[in-house]
């Protein structure tokens, strides 16, 4: 009887000891899980970053938003949403061949953006294309 009871003890230890190694492993598999999720959520834009860039957007001040969106790419250069409005204000700003390189940033960070893109990039080139047939 002796040796039931120390094989129902052992087996009671080791079973506490898988269960806290259990509970470690798991704890481990959360943090890993929740530290992918923040890396990929890294480079999707988000109001923290540029905050109010759609306001200076819209009300123009695009030599202020430049600045903003050029300190962001100096800290993260793969931050979609500065070089979206980088490309953005430059267009609007008749820029063409910085807009086109910041388009496609955009697109080599996040290839999906590449339907947003092509219209901007068609209107730049049919507008280049129409210039240089006027000075012929």
């Amino acid at each position: 009887m002796d040796n039931v009871s120390e094989l129902i003890s052992s087996l009671d230890a080791l079973s506490f000891r898988v269960s806290l190694l259990s509970g470690a492993l798991i704890l481990t598999y959360i943090s890993v899980i929740i530290g992918c999720i923040v890396s990929y959520f890294k480079n999707i834009p988000s109001n923290g970053e540029l905050g109010d860039a759609d306001y200076i957007y819209e009300k123009g001040d695009y030599k202020l938003l430049i600045d903003r969106c050029n300190k962001l790419k100096l800290e993260r250069p793969n931050n979609l949403e500065s070089h979206w409005y980088l490309a953005l204000c430059y267009y609007q700003q008749s820029k063409y061949e910085l807009a086109l390189i910041e388009f496609a940033e955009v697109e080599r960070i996040s290839p999906t953006m590449q339907s947003d893109t092509e219209a901007y990039k068609f209107r730049i080139e049919s507008m280049q294309k129409n210039k240089s047939e006027s000075h012929h």
